[in-house]
């Protein structure tokens, strides 16, 4: 009989790694354990039954001296030749979902889709353990205490270093896998899981491509509950706000949401992306909702991953913006023909998800591989951004605020 493999062992090796924070660079251990790239001790659950895809954990880092797992499932498509995967990170009342490994198995990826509080996929019964709906297993790391309100505890015991870590474990799995191209591995989260990418992708530089959907960083200057629970927090500021290390993420990045996020303001949204150094590709998706399934069920996602691990780059981004008087020019490099545009507007300052939005169907020229819209929005507008439509897959220009 196969023998389990040693958690508390493996934790202990991992927390031993971790026992000293840098005081002047609290995520100096996340980065290292990026670096480190070995792939954490998996415990596979079932493991007797052949199915597509695997409940397994990873072990995690120490927390409180003790050590952790991470519940995740994971599934790889079979082939003769190594797939591009991808980690999948949950939001707020989620956990690890098999039907969002489902949807990039189907499209060639690998996934896996990991639970960041400690919770399984199991629905919890009234007298158990629980984060919201899940039932929590025997060895988690700490569960999120609202917006960053663990900062009182050291660094390395506060909720999105755990979180971080999660992500990291995830991807050295993945890329240890021999079934599994290293170079061509992607991270995407949804909501609070967004956080946790727009974070991640600053501190592990190794992923190819990034979808960071809704959650952004910058949000101590939101106009919500993020803004009024983060205005003032030192540790948000200086450690864990996303855009603070933007500046170093040259990978191809894809911002997804829309106007009527009400957690994650289009100004922050906006912010956080501009930042990058790499290419972008922006869709802000017309009444898209705010959910893991509105995430998972629209094409956007894939099709984005999909050119990135074929050519590099995503399949259609913003080259240019220029401005003369009241008219702007805005070209698009694309690879497929747009069948319409749309010029999104609004005249109202404060939240976007408040504002009233107005739309007008606008002319474009397609010439080879570039697009070309000229927009004159009306004087009054207080931000505006230009939809491209490709057949019910939208390509935005980026959010622009006179």
């Amino acid at each position: 009989m196969k023998k389990k493999p040693n958690f508390h062992f493996c934790s202990l090796l991992v927390f031993l790694a971790f026992a000293s924070v840098n005081a002047e660079n609290p995520i100096k251990p996340l980065v290292a354990l990026s670096r480190a790239n070995k792939s954490p001790q998996v415990e596979v659950l079932e493991p007797n039954i052949v199915v597509a895809q695997q409940r397994l954990f990873l072990a995690g880092v120490s927390y409180g001296g003790k050590p952790t797992k991470i519940f995740a499932i994971r599934g790889i498509p079979k082939s003769d030749t190594p797939v591009p995967g991808i980690v999948l990170i949950h939001g707020g009342g989620g956990t690890a979902f098999r039907e969002w490994v489902r949807q990039w198995n189907e499209r060639g990826f690998a996934a896996i889709s990991i639970a960041v509080e400690g919770q399984t996929d199991e629905l919890a019964k009234e007298e158990e353990d629980s984060v919201g709906r899940w039932k929590r297993h025997s060895h988690p790391g700490p569960a999120r205490q609202g917006i960053f309100g663990d900062s009182d505890r050291p660094v390395a015991d506060q909720w999105m270093f755990h979180a971080v870590a999660a992500g990291i474990q995830a991807h050295n799995l993945l890329r240890n896998d021999q079934r599994i191209d290293s170079e061509a591995i992607g991270v995407m989260g949804v909501s609070w899981g967004g956080i946790i990418t727009s974070t991640l992708i600053g501190i592990d530089d190794r992923f190819c491509f990034a979808i960071p959907t809704y959650g952004c960083g910058s949000l101590a200057q939101a106009p919500n509950q993020y803004g009024r629970a983060l205005a003032g927090h030192t540790v948000y500021q200086e450690i864990w706000d996303a855009s603070l290390r933007m500046t170093s993420v040259k990978i191809p990045t894809f911002w997804y949401s829309w106007t009527g996020d009400t957690h994650f303001p289009m100004a922050q949204f906006a912010d956080t992306y501009r930042r990058t150094t790499g290419p972008r590709q922006i869709s802000l998706i017309p009444d898209m909702g705010h959910s893991h399934e509105a995430a998972w069920r629209r094409p956007e996602s894939y099709d984005f991953a999909r050119s990135v691990v074929e050519s590099g780059q995503p399949w259609g981004w913003q080259k240019s913006l220029t401005r003369s008087g009241d008219s702007y020019e805005i070209t698009f490099v694309v690879s497929r023909a747009p069948v319409g545009a749309t010029l999104h507007f609004t005249k109202e300052d404060g939240h976007s998800a408040k504002a009233d939005w107005m739309s007008d169907s606008i002319g474009f020229s397609h010439h080879g591989d570039l697009v070309t819209v000229t927009v004159s929005p009306d004087r009054s507008a207080a931000a505006w951004f230009v939809n491209l439509d490709f057949g019910g897959r939208f390509l935005s220009s980026e959010y622009v605020t006179p």
